[in-house]
């Protein structure tokens, strides 16, 4: 070959070279920012906050059994899956992956041995820890909080504070047996991306104050109206559904299907195999404001003594003892108290917008006896029985109870 020929064949592949890589690179550049920012984040950041210091963590273990169980039915490279966990060690923030080809955990932070985990600051530190971490960023965010709940039983106890609707319990953080009211929960809530779902372990947590006063924070509120098992959420089940983008009624229907497959009235409730039933709802954030507006619009007009309703509204709580509050179902007490049939059937079309799911077993397990679901529509609802109780004026601070027009009751 001759020189010029191998001078001319040099420069003709030096040119394709260079031509290729600006293409490469021109190709990159091209692309918008944002784009190449979207295509980085992952599809989906979950955080299971487990508040398990306390009488729970028993549980907690089987549920993170179940974790390292179902991880391999999501895809860990487009999705995370942390879990904050405060059992009777040191706190810790960890994401639940495939480790060296295996499920396994890897810790990102530790915390200190006594933090509160029920306070706002310890809360929305933890919050912040995992949401607006660049290494946990995502196109949607979801959470799962993960504790004791307990409606509207004040804690502490009445004669000593209002402060009720609380989620979460630790019992041995420095400032002794605490829990998290529902206020301080939403402001954590409000420094974090909004969220595509909140799903509640706790008991009582399906109630319309709660999902109204964190409607503008998640699109959708998944919770039961009374007590839930024990062994909670069978993660191994739930886990696709917790990582797929709008399959909120999924979530509920997989953690339904799993203790109604075990349901049996007559057979002894146990750790191991819970028989019990379940019930559980999904609420939708957006149609409460309508709902509310319904509400406000449905009831007779004038006052309504609280004290009547109580033996004529459907009751969740079937506990004897102090902890005895009442949690009404909202249909129930609707139907109780509307000014007519007509402005009930609108209202019930509000509501079936406002939970497009409910599901119970025939009956439900609390405080050592089973009791009928009859009557049951998913969503509870506060009757102060007592006006001038501390309760009864923590109540009237929630933003359902001005929204709903309960003043206009005389509540």
């Amino acid at each position: 070959m001759s020189y010029f020929k191998m001078k001319s064949l040099f420069r003709f592949c030096s040119f394709f070279l260079a031509l290729a890589c600006l293409l490469s690179s021109c190709s990159k550049n091209d692309i918008p920012k944002n784009e190449q920012e979207e295509e980085e984040v992952a599809d989906m950041t979950v955080l299971v906050y487990m508040s398990a210091d306390n009488s729970l963590i028993s549980f907690s273990k089987m549920d993170l059994n179940e974790m390292l169980d179902g991880i391999n039915s999501i895809d860990t490279g487009k999705n995370h899956l942390l879990v904050y966990y405060d059992g009777y060690g040191t706190p810790r923030l960890f994401e639940v992956t495939i480790v060296d080809g295996q499920p396994g955990y890897k810790i990102y932070k530790t915390y200190n041995t006594f933090i509160n985990s029920c306070s706002y600051e310890s809360m929305s530190q933890i919050f912040q820890d995992s949401f607006l971490s660049e290494q946990f960023k995502a196109k949607n965010y979801a959470l799962v909080m993960w504790s004791h709940g307990e409606g509207w039983i004040p804690y502490p106890q009445p004669s000593q504070s209002a402060t009720t609707r609380w989620i979460g319990s630790d019992e041995t953080n420095l400032e002794g047996v605490d829990r998290m009211n529902i206020h301080d929960f939403c402001r954590a809530l409000s420094l974090i991306p909004h969220l595509n779902y909140v799903l509640f372990e706790a008991c009582y947590m399906g109630s319309v104050e709660v999902a109204y006063e964190m409607r503008k924070y998640t699109d959708y509120v998944v919770a039961c109206p009374t007590e839930i098992p024990g062994l909670g959420a069978p993660y191994d089940k739930i886990l696709p559904y917790l990582f797929e983008v709008g399959a909120e009624e999924k979530i509920a229907l997989a953690y339904y299907s799993h203790y109604e497959s075990m349901y049996d009235e007559k057979v002894e409730n146990s750790d191991v195999k819970w028989t019990g039933g379940v019930s559980i709802a999904v609420i939708k954030s957006d149609e409460l404001e309508a709902l509310a507006v319904a509400t406000g619009q449905t009831f007779s007009s004038g006052t309504i003594d609280p004290s009547t309703l109580v033996n004529k509204v459907f009751n969740y709580d079937k506990r004897s003892d102090s902890r005895y509050i009442g949690y009404y179902d909202i249909s129930s007490l609707m139907e109780a108290t509307a000014k007519s049939n007509e402005a009930l059937e609108s209202w019930k079309n509000v509501y079936a917008r406002a939970l497009p799911l409910f599901k119970t077993t025939p009956m439900n397990y609390a405080d050592g006896r089973m009791f009928s679901m009859r009557g049951a529509t998913g969503l509870s609802h506060y009757i102060p029985r007592y006006l001038s109780s501390q309760a009864a004026a923590a109540y009237r601070s929630f933003e359902w109870y001005k929204a709903a027009g309960l003043e206009n009751l005389g509540w």
